[in-house]
């Protein structure tokens, strides 16, 4: 589960730059009982720089969105859940309800 809050600049373009704030949990699931002594939960905060596209329809209810962050908690599976890397990527595909 996440929580994003974002903001764009250059309103009046179809490509556009923004920053995001995610933040939430996240839960693994490592299939093997072998894995029973590694975290499978962790909290999430991280900070992302990106650039959003709002595709020309008649409505631009749709927009597409791309960036890269940097997560603060991560982890060894010991201290922290392994799974969550500090460096990502991210794209999303939005619709906009009116």
């Amino acid at each position: 589960m996440e929580f994003s809050i974002i903001k764009h600049f250059r309103h009046d373009r179809f490509f556009q730059p923004l920053v995001r704030i995610n933040a939430g949990l996240a839960h693994a699931s490592y299939g093997s009982s072998e894995f029973d002594a590694l975290t499978r939960n962790g909290f999430l905060l991280s900070a992302e720089l990106g650039l959003s596209y709002r595709i020309p329809l008649r409505r631009e209810n749709v927009s597409l969105k791309a960036g890269f962050g940097y997560n603060l908690f991560t982890g060894d599976g010991k201290k922290g859940l392994s799974t969550v890397y500090p460096v990502y990527s991210q794209l999303s595909i939005l619709y906009r309800l009116k």
